[in-house]
């Protein structure tokens, strides 16, 4: 296999980074360094793998160095960005070589209890409250392709079962090597879409420690605009922190998997009328800072910043609430002399405009996009996509660029896609995330200046100017979207307690997503929980998200897009397309008098379950602390045909006794 680049568009990209930065940078997978030595110079564009002809296998291998994970490709140690098209087959085998899960387990967020702390009480009248348990790392992994409609069933985006099993300790999956294949749909819109693992419990260890990617779907428009001599750019948004002492790590194995929660001998029955329990919910306080984020696998550094504080709180925008609670921006703070030091450096021809896909690959941080000017103040963009989905109308026809100087939301997992023009002469511009106001119980998101852009040198004008008004979509699985009938009305409820533990145990918060209905619990999410909606596919339904917690959830549905119609109770004039989308805090929280009704923040969706994705379909909070502790839900999509057998070498291992329990037990 090789790794062919568009050498006139991508190479251009590449700035000169120091001498010495190059050297202190070798990707080389060796056994003395297995992830490589240092981390990518400032300006780095990631290696791409361009299936050509018939050889569209890829082989990702999953390395341990440390605290580092890393996919190596070809005895590369850097997740490639992955170039596709409608319509392309796309086999992947991933191979497991992680040799040390008590690594892992010093990245999950978890300090100990200073007393002991009860169980939420069971009260009639509310929903029960159930506890949940911690995770212990494991070392398995997986791969999940975040946004791909092809089928959650071997050996396509299987995440519950599909699994490998690291170098050492004992066999939980059957084997260390999976094979995935990939039938990518011919109506697949064309856009950004990213991978990563899916371990439930350990899912934002793995990928703060490295393992994450991009994927890019190309169609026509992708050959106009290089014609017309737009370049393009993919930036991969990742955190990372630092980890906590790996002494008391425990390394999870085939006794330390239970099965199922553990669960009271006796609780009442719940009725339709029962109600949320918010006296016992988890409250405003304490939160820490979420680590250091990455563009392309570099630390973002702000100015002199001591490195456990990189690219955090550099001052560059201030958060201010106006009297509602809403963050309010007259303009980001203008940037700090001499803070472009240690900023990544993006050059733009003068002259001319770039398309820039950025993934939001942090695990937990919100990112609050914007481009601003010398003196803080925003210039415009022009919005191509979201989360991969190019901007079209219901019938799916594709609609002009969106002009914005708005500061772009991007939960975790999101994507935006924009073309930014270059700055004039002698001037700079900066790509910045202003600060997010996550809620009284969320972590800080302060404002972070994320790279510094300037002019480069002019290229020769293209003999053919870009026009995509001629790039008709194909036809999609949510095209029409919003003229189907809805079939039926759900309303989920998320929500995080206290988890019950003793002085000296775990203190970690229990999340969960809970369809409201008679018989409901207030359940985190485990490997054994069995679907929590069923739905035969071809049916089109609505969901009313609550949020019943004090701080932001980042909600996502595996496989599928849905069109977002109303937050809070406010109609979108165009319902946006989305595969994540931000469910907003309940109001009031500890600032707001005593005795103020709580009232859940809302987003309203609409979404279609095709037969062709029948399976098991994984749906959650994408703040990935939040997924690992529970707050995740499947929802099974009966088939209404037949699916056709799917011949694969691991099939009798994933139904094997051992791999069922193991597997399941997570």
């Amino acid at each position: 296999m090789r790794f062919p680049f568009r050498v006139i568009w991508i190479a251009s990209l590449l700035l000169a980074a120091p001498l010495s930065a190059r050297a202190a940078w070798d990707p080389h997978s060796t056994p003395a360094a297995p992830c490589g030595v240092g981390a990518p110079p400032d300006g780095h564009a990631p290696r791409e793998f361009v299936p050509e002809g018939g050889a569209k296998h890829l082989s990702l291998i999953v390395r341990q160095d440390g605290d580092r994970l890393c996919y190596v490709v070809d005895g590369i140690a850097e997740a490639p960005v992955i170039r596709l098209h409608p319509g392309d087959q796309l086999t992947v085998t991933l191979r497991n070589e992680i040799t040390d899960p008590a690594a892992i387990e010093t990245y999950l967020p978890t300090t100990s209890l200073r007393e002991d702390r009860q169980p939420v009480p069971f009260r009639a009248g509310f929903y029960p409250v159930i506890p949940g348990m911690h995770h212990a790392a494991t070392g398995i992994t997986n791969l999940h392709l975040h946004g791909f409609p092809v089928p959650p069933v071997p050996p396509q985006d299987e995440t519950m079962k599909t699994c490998a099993d690291p170098a050492v300790g004992p066999r939980i999956c059957g084997g260390r090597e999976i094979t995935y294949v990939y039938e990518v749909p011919a109506t697949m819109p064309t856009g950004l879409y990213w991978y990563h693992p899916h371990i439930h419990g350990e899912v934002g260890a793995q990928v703060q420690m490295g393992l994450l990617g991009a994927i890019v779907i190309e169609g026509p428009e992708d050959e106009a605009r290089r014609n017309a001599g737009i370049a393009e750019r993919v930036l991969v948004i990742g955190q990372t922190r630092k980890p906590r002492q790996k002494g008391n790590a425990v390394i999870g194995t085939a006794t330390t998997m239970p099965r199922h929660h553990p669960r009271p001998a006796r609780r009442p029955a719940t009725s339709a009328h029962a109600t949320v329990d918010i006296d016992h919910l988890v409250g405003c306080g304490a939160a820490d800072l979420d680590g250091a984020l990455t563009l392309n696998g570099t630390p973002i550094r702000a100015g002199d910043m001591e490195e456990n504080r990189l690219a955090q709180g550099n001052e560059v925008g201030a958060m201010r609430l106006d009297d509602d609670g809403e963050i309010e921006f007259d303009h980001i703070r203008k940037p700090t002399p001499g803070s472009d030091a240690n900023l990544p450096k993006l050059s733009i021809p003068a002259g001319s405009k770039q398309l820039w896909r950025i993934v939001n690959g942090a695990t937990d941080d919100y990112l609050n996009l914007a481009v601003v000017d010398e003196e803080g103040g925003p210039t415009p963009i022009e919005i191509i996509a979201r989360d991969g989905a190019p901007l079209t109308d219901d019938a799916g026809r594709r609609l002009p660029p969106e002009p914005a100087t708005d500061r772009q939301l991007l939960p975790p997992g999101g994507r935006l896609e924009f073309l930014v023009a270059s700055p004039p002469d002698g001037t700079k511009r900066y790509l910045v995330t202003d600060a997010v106001n996550t809620g009284c119980a969320g972590d800080p998101e302060p404002a972070r200046q994320l790279a510094v852009i300037s002019a480069g040198p002019a290229v020769p004008p293209p003999a053919v100017a870009s026009d995509e008004s001629s790039v008709k979509a194909a036809p999609a699985y949510f095209s029409g979207l919003l003229q189907r009938r809805t079939d039926r009305v759900r309303t989920l409820a998320l929500a995080e307690y206290p988890r019950a533990g003793t002085a000296d145990g775990v203190d970690e918060n229990d999340f969960s997503v809970t369809e409201l209905k008679s018989g409901a619990e207030m359940r985190p999410f485990s490997m054994a929980s069995p679907p929590l909606i069923t739905v035969r596919a071809g049916a089109v339904e609505e969901w009313v998200i609550e949020n019943w917690t004090h701080e932001l959830h980042a909600f996502h549905i595996h496989q599928l897009h849905f069109r977002v119609l109303e937050e809070n109770g406010r109609p979108y004039g165009t319902p946006p397309l989305l595969d994540v989308v931000n469910v907003p805090f309940a109001t009031p929280d500890a600032t707001m008098p005593p005795g103020s009704p709580l009232v859940p923040g809302r987003v309203r969706i609409k979404v279609f379950f095709p037969d062709e994705l029948a399976g098991d379909i994984p749906f959650h909070c994408h703040l990935m602390q939040h997924e690992d502790n529970g707050m995740m839900g499947l929802i099974r999509v009966l088939p209404t045909k037949a699916r056709a057998s799917v011949g694969w070498r691991r099939a009798e291992v994933l139904a094997s006794p051992v791999t069922a329990a193991m597997c399941h037990a997570r």
